[in-house]
């Protein structure tokens, strides 16, 4: 899912190394979750069918004898909170010296989590927060408008915890005004940093086409978004994997103006995401069988790594006409595969419809009003 995380601190540097090399692993620990978001990509969440990883997958990965060499590890969902093995599992990566990243929806990250989490040697948190307002949360979350205030409640004992403590927004049609409220507001409480997905469905297109944002509409929402951040926010450094920002007027405007760190999506190049079943796709957002490279029930994560199916995903941008000659070839990657894959006409190797619209953005066409 493409993302541009808006930095309040700069004592952290994402790492985005050469494709090919494995930097971050994804986990699924399970489908579980306390949540029914509208927007939800783990099809099994959506479907109510339950997943736990089973642990003897887990160390199997960290067994493996690359397993040192990567630097990145997130723990996910679902909820991580609900897997029922967290603690032995944080107990595995304690013992490997690995401090992973969890993702949750802060819920159930009550104090005593938190501590426990600074005691296992975690090394961050996400926590995912949509909204402000108990209304929106109902209509997005799908459950009880008071979670919000514990879930608000959890969060600031995190941030005035050792823990490093990050937010992340899902855009959508549905919550497009909350997100320049939502950035001052952490700002302003002292998360490290705050990130805006770009929502993308999975394998459900046809549930959730209707709170999928135009792609013309996302070059002005994202420049829109960088004003915001521009002036509240005097350490100026933005991470994102939407690389098609080199391709539009928008690149001029604020490249001298910020430290705007561009890499492509790292999908299959320097990622990739474990499923609670086992199953390992490059895509953190897709479990359909074409993205599907291999088992972990079968192999270890090395040798899926390096099969001749995650080869010939990290290939396949070789195979899109439309990215042929473009000079940004080499590191965009070909833009989001899913993406393409869902709304292009020749599955993984279609042209990621994004692209086209930062070309054609121009600066006259912003700031949009949220």
């Amino acid at each position: 899912m493409l993302n541009i995380k808006f930095r309040f601190s700069p004592n952290h540097k994402d790492s985005y190394k050469t494709p090919g090399i494995m930097n971050i692993v994804f986990i699924d620990l399970t489908s579980r979750c306390n949540l029914n978001c509208k927007y939800c990509f783990n099809a099994d969440s959506v479907n109510g069918k339950s997943h736990d990883l089973p642990v003897s997958l887990i160390e199997k990965m960290l067994a493996d004898e690359n397993a040192s060499k990567i630097p990145n590890w997130i723990l996910s969902g679902g909820e991580p909170l609900l897997y029922p093995h967290l603690d032995k599992v944080l107990d595995l990566f304690r013992q490997k010296k690995i401090g992973p990243k969890i993702v949750t929806n802060g819920i159930l990250l009550s104090p005593d989590v938190t501590d426990k989490w600074i005691s296992y040697g975690v090394a961050a948190t996400q926590v995912s927060i949509d909204t402000l307002d108990k209304d929106k949360f109902v209509l997005l979350n799908g459950r009880n408008p008071e979670l919000l205030d514990k879930t608000l409640a959890n969060l600031d004992y995190g941030i005035k915890s050792p823990l490093r403590v990050v937010v992340g927004s899902v855009l959508t049609k549905l919550n497009m005004e909350d997100i320049l409220t939502l950035m001052p507001y952490f700002y302003n409480i002292g998360v490290d940093s705050y990130t805006v997905y770009l929502f993308t469905p999975g394998s459900n297109l046809s549930a959730m086409k209707n709170h999928i944002l135009e792609f013309r509409e996302i070059p002005g929402i994202i420049d829109t978004l960088i004003e915001k951040y521009y002036s509240i926010c005097n350490t100026r450094i933005i991470d994102t994997d939407i690389f098609q920002i080199k391709n539009s007027e928008m690149f001029g405007k604020w490249n001298s103006k910020l430290d705007l760190r561009i890499h492509g999506c790292s999908a299959g190049q320097f990622s990739i995401s474990v499923k609670s079943n086992g199953q390992v796709s490059p895509c953190i957002c897709q479990d359909a069988p074409e993205f599907i490279c291999g088992d972990l029930n079968k192999s270890n994560i090395s040798e899926i790594w390096n099969s001749h199916e995650m080869i010939t995903f990290r290939n396949s941008r070789n195979q899109i006409p439309e990215c042929n000659g473009c000079e940004h070839f080499d590191r965009c990657y070909a833009g989001c595969r899913n993406n393409a894959f869902l709304f292009g006409n020749k599955g993984l190797y279609s042209f990621d419809p994004i692209c086209e619209s930062f070309r054609q953005y121009k600066l006259s066409s912003s700031v949009v009003n949220l």
